[in-house]
């Protein structure tokens, strides 16, 4: 039965701004995209275009319940609802929805959204059962319908938590002739600070949140966000009121780019009633400051919520001052799933149970590493965007990994060439993917506020995680301090994110670190290529055009022993009549896995030669990590410019697909400056002998002629040289 009042409707027109009501509705060429809340009625058939003296919403005897939205479309929309409050569509006919539906008997909630030609409306009903079994039903909010119950005796409604997380829309529109109790034209303002306490019991600013005020009996609202202190100051004015001049202050974790929500879906939000605020007062609200023990959940969405908007405020900077799409985070999360993911379709990240804690390491909601990698994803999927998904684990190469999850889910599983190929598209494919957010997530707390750097695990160079990773991207002075395996290579996530790192950071303390590479332009490399691997990324980087030195980048390369290293000559260093033979390490990793070895590593390899001047002289091609080049090249560097030449070796994984190249550092090497050769001439009439000779260096023949008479010697070519002679006592002749 109905108790209070029957009426109840949305209205979907647009409209500006200022007072609205029946005599002076408006038509708006701006729509906006979020109207007033569902009001509802009781077992009525009448419906009205606006509500009025609906009060804080109805009690109702019944667990089912019908109602009507009246609305402006001619024709039907499309209707999308969520919620616990079970819902059948019944009609629609002359812009009327009729609708019925069964109330839970626990808090229920149900959102409903409208659509046509791209406008869309929403509102939201609530209801609450009482210990008698009597149900509260408000359009208004939750809060609303628990009031509405604790009014009536013997309807009591008991709630622990009575700020617990949920999304409330603006109040019902009312008809400006209603006559409800002084009824007022609000205006006034209300400032004050908002802060959230981390787990060690620092207090921070909370920064960017969403801060609203509400009126009882109005469909007028007022917003802003919470400054870099923590400071909000709302000013309003013309918001009329149907009732008893009452202000409502909502602090909601959101943005228009990030936002928390609890499992159900509903934003986190605390609501407070402004006590002892009169009209066109200028009302001091304080300091709120949200902790653990006092707010719970609320708190901890607090802290996860200024864990987004620190990322997302970063990205946007990055992406040239342009917002982010909002993200989601639902915590916690009550399903069936372990660890945290992200989901491409809903830009949601799902944080781990919170019964994943462990001691010793953040906890889920404090795992601001753990948040940020999930962001990293967030922003792949709308800038660069690669589909490689599946199982990882941040100590294993993803190439074994690969194996090993398949021969799990199958003890028949046969590692043929199709899976060689396999594994290896999606193992260098999953490390790049992981590998990235990673280092997004670390890197990202370098520009954060001093004040955020004191929560713990934030402004390090570690990665640290509520379910026991803890992870250095700075290698220190053991330089393999950063592997847990044996296993190296560009399916290796550890190996790709502490690179990027070092790629990155300015610290350049290492013999083989000495490049950085900004932010900003890693993510224009990225956002412009969309690398699909590390291998991409690397061949992105270097045609990028970016200005950095390749010699650097090499010496980088070959440190995370991802490119041949180790270069050098190992023959014939003093005479260069005879091509020298050179040797390096290939880098790069094999893969055991069931007594089987997989050459996953560098395999093929080019060898670059360059003149003093860095001009290219020619290169030469083998799968060897030891060989003589041939005469032909050796004698090109032997002629070219300068007493030096440089060396430099391309890479390449060719098992499965061929990955690459992999650049080393440049090598010096001295030209040799002499050469002797023995020559013996016999019955020949003519001799000739090439030679390659570089400049301000000297070739020696000791000749023997094994017939007397007049000889003549010449040269001839390209070059001026001067030939002397000399006796075998070595007098000049």
């Amino acid at each position: 039965m109905n108790k209070l009042l029957t009426l109840a409707v949305i209205s979907l027109l647009g409209f500006n701004g200022g007072t609205m009501h029946d005599g002076i509705r408006e038509e708006s060429n701006q729509p906006k995209q979020t109207f007033n809340s569902s009001c509802v009625e009781n077992n009525e058939d009448t419906a009205a275009k606006i509500a009025f003296d609906f009060g804080n919403g109805i009690i109702t005897e019944s667990e089912y319940f019908k109602f009507k939205i009246t609305t402006d479309y001619q024709s039907k929309p499309i209707l999308k609802t969520s919620g616990n409050i079970t819902l059948d569509e019944m009609s629609f006919s002359k812009g009327t929805f009729a609708f019925s539906c069964k109330l839970p008997s626990v808090d229920g909630c149900l959102a409903i959204e409208f659509e046509n030609d791209g406008i869309k409306a929403n509102g939201t009903i609530y209801s609450m059962k009482g210990q008698n079994g009597n149900y509260a039903i408000s359009c208004i909010s939750k809060y609303s319908a628990l009031a509405l119950l604790n009014e009536l005796p013997g309807h009591q409604y008991m709630d622990n938590d009575s700020i617990e997380a949920e999304d409330r829309g603006p109040t019902a529109d009312f008809k400006d002739t209603a006559g409800g109790p002084n009824r007022v034209i609000a205006g006034g303002k209300v400032y004050g600070y908002l802060k959230w306490t981390d787990d060690a019991g620092k207090q921070h600013p909370l920064v960017g949140a969403k801060v609203k005020l509400t009126f009882t009996g109005s469909w007028g609202d007022a917003s802003t966000y919470t400054n870099s202190s923590g400071y909000f100051s709302i000013n309003f004015s013309g918001i009329w009121t149907a009732w008893a001049y009452e202000c409502d202050i909502h602090v909601y974790a959101e943005n228009n780019m990030g936002k928390v929500i609890n499992d159900s879906g509903t934003v986190y939000e605390y609501a407070q009633r402004l006590q002892g605020m009169e009209n066109n007062d200028s009302y001091n609200f304080g300091t709120y400051v949200f902790s653990i023990s006092k707010n719970d959940d609320l708190a901890r969405a607090m802290q996860i919520f200024s864990a987004i908007y620190n990322y997302s405020n970063y990205a946007r900077s990055l992406n040239g001052g342009n917002d982010i799409e909002q993200c989601k985070i639902i915590y916690p999360v009550n399903d069936d799933e372990e660890g945290s993911f992200y989901s491409n379709g809903s830009n949601t990240i799902h944080l781990g149970k919170a019964s994943q804690n462990n001691s010793g390491y953040p906890a889920v909601h404090a795992s601001w590493d753990t948040i940020g990698h999930e962001y990293g994803h967030h922003l792949q999927y709308h800038y660069f965007q690669q589909n490689y998904y599946g199982t990882h684990y941040i100590n294993y190469n993803d190439i074994y990994n690969y194996f090993n999850l398949k021969s799990q889910q199958s003890s028949n599983y046969n590692i043929d060439s199709t899976e060689i190929v396999n594994a290896k598209k999606q193992g260098v494919g999953l490390a790049w993917k992981e590998a990235w957010p990673t280092f997004f997530a670390v890197s990202a707390q370098s520009t954060f506020s001093s004040d955020i750097k004191t929560i713990p695990t934030v402004g390090d160079s570690k990665y640290e995680s509520y379910n026991k990773v803890k992870q250095n991207l700075k290698a220190t002075s053991n330089e393999n301090s950063w592997k847990y395996n044996s296993y190296d290579g560009e399916s290796d996530e550890q190996i790709i994110m502490s690179f990027l790192y070092r790629l990155w950071d300015t610290e350049n303390s290492l013999s083989y670190d000495k490049i950085s590479i900004s932010d900003s332009d890693l993510w224009t490399v990225m956002t412009a290529y969309n690398p699909e691997n590390f291998s991409c990324f690397i061949n992105s980087l270097t045609n990028s055009g970016l200005s950095f030195s390749q010699d650097s980048l090499g010496k980088l390369l070959e440190g995370f022993r991802l490119s041949a290293s180790n270069f050098s000559i190992t023959s014939s260093l003093d005479d260069y009549s005879i091509s020298p033979t050179f040797s390096w390490t290939a880098n790069g990793s094999d893969i055991s896995f069931n007594e089987n070895t997989y050459n996953y590593g560098n395999n093929k390899f080019i060898l670059s030669f360059y003149d003093s001047s860095m001009g290219f002289i020619g290169e030469y091609e083998t799968t060897s990590t030891r060989t003589q080049i041939p005469s032909h090249l050796w004698r090109k560097i032997v002629a070219a410019n300068g007493g030096k030449y440089y060396a430099r070796i391309k890479s390449y994984a060719t098992l499965g697909s061929e990955t690459g190249p992999y650049y080393s550092s440049y090598y010096e090497f001295n030209k040799p400056n002499s050469a002797i050769e023995t020559i013996s001439i016999s019955n020949s009439r003519y001799f000739e002998r090439s030679i390659a000779i570089a400049p301000s260096t000297e070739y020696t023949f000791n000749i023997k002629f094994d017939f007397s008479g007049t000889k003549l010697l010449q040269t001839f070519g390209n070059s001026d040289v001067v030939m002397s002679l000399y006796s075998a006592d070595g007098t000049t002749l």
